[in-house]
C-alpha cells in the first residue's frame, strides 16, 4: 500500500478458522542521490608543463564512486586524479563523470585551455 512518497506499507492478511489476522509493516524509503562534481568550469594549463589535479567529488550518502572522462586529451583515474603533460595549445572540452556504487551518475563539462 502506498502511504506517501517516502513510505511503503505492506499488509498481509491471514485467515485461520473464522478469525482474520492482519500484519502491517511500514518502511521508510530514502532515495540514493548521484555524486556531486565540485570543479571549476574552466582550467588553464601551460603547454609542456605537468598538470596534476584531483577532481573534488563528493557523494551525499558517502557511497563509493569512480571517475571517468570522454576526452583523448588525458585519462582520469578511477579515484578522480588527472595527471598529464599537455603538448598541443588549444581549447578542449571534456566531460568528467562520476558513478556511484548504485549506478547514479553525475557529469561535469570542463573546458581545458592549453596556452603556450
Amino acid at each position: 500500500n502506498d502511504y506517501d512518497n517516502n513510505t511503503i506499507v505492506y499488509t498481509i492478511r491471514d485467515y485461520h478458522d473464522s478469525k482474520q489476522y492482519l500484519f502491517l509493516s511500514a518502511f521508510k524509503i530514502q532515495q540514493n542521490r548521484a555524486p556531486v562534481i565540485n570543479a571549476e568550469n574552466e582550467i588553464r594549463l601551460s603547454d609542456g608543463k605537468l598538470f596534476l589535479k584531483r577532481v573534488n567529488v563528493t557523494d551525499p550518502e558517502e557511497d563509493s564512486f569512480e571517475c571517468s572522462d570522454d576526452t583523448a586529451l588525458f585519462d582520469i583515474s578511477y579515484d578522480c586524479v588527472i595527471l598529464f603533460t599537455p603538448e598541443i595549445p588549444g581549447t578542449y572540452d571534456a566531460t568528467i563523470s562520476a558513478v556511484d556504487a548504485f549506478g547514479n551518475k553525475a557529469d561535469k563539462n570542463i573546458i581545458f585551455e592549453v596556452r603556450e
